[in-house]
């Protein structure tokens, strides 16, 4: 028989496509600047008040921490939150006005820096003072003749008028017609003129 030769199919070979690697593009890290952190001050001490008229003066120490920056002022407070006062710099006294007369205050003080804050901590309170006016100064009394009699105030001086107390013919006449003649709060000296024998 005639020999049959069976050609086998070509091979078809599929090429897969090539892969493309797409490269994520470089992260860029920006960094943020330093924060710069302001130091506050720290609080002032050793408030101490002394009392006026309608005032007081307020002294105190200076922080020991200035927050890393140079001081440029305080501010004084009165306790009841209505007279506070800045100083002219960096002195550390202040004369606080405005006060009421009989009524009791104390005081804290705030430090404030260069830097941009809103200064230190209030500082512990002064001692508590009460501001009070002048002592009412004494009334003289005028000194009034009548008569064959003068009321003078007790203490007043001797200015001669009238005579001496050995005169016959003025009210300061001799020590034997003095009386205390008590009136009121005060006394006066009643001198009688007595004729010299």
């Amino acid at each position: 028989p005639p020999v049959t030769t069976t050609t086998a199919p070509p091979v078809t070979t599929t090429t897969a496509p090539p892969v493309t690697t797409t490269t994520a593009p470089p992260v860029t890290t920006t960094t943020a600047p330093p924060v710069t952190t302001t130091n506050t001050p720290g609080s002032p001490t050793n408030v101490k008040a002394t009392a006026g008229n309608a005032q007081a003066t307020v002294s105190w120490d200076a922080p020991k921490d200035d927050g890393g920056m140079p001081i440029v002022g305080y501010i004084v407070l009165a306790n009841d939150g209505g007279v506070l006062a800045p100083t002219e710099g960096t002195e550390t006294t202040m004369t606080m006005t405005g006060l009421t007369n009989g009524t009791s205050y104390t005081f804290t003080v705030v430090a404030f820096n260069e830097g941009e804050n809103f200064g230190s901590d209030a500082s512990a309170s002064s001692n508590a003072v009460t501001p009070v006016g002048p002592a009412a100064s004494a009334t003289a009394t005028t000194p009034v003749v009548a008569g064959s009699s003068a009321v003078i105030p007790v203490g007043a001086p001797d200015t001669g008028a009238g005579g001496t107390s050995g005169s016959n013919n003025g009210p300061m006449a001799g020590l034997g017609g003095l009386a205390l003649l008590m009136a009121g709060a005060g006394a006066t000296q009643v001198v009688r003129r007595r004729r010299q024998v």
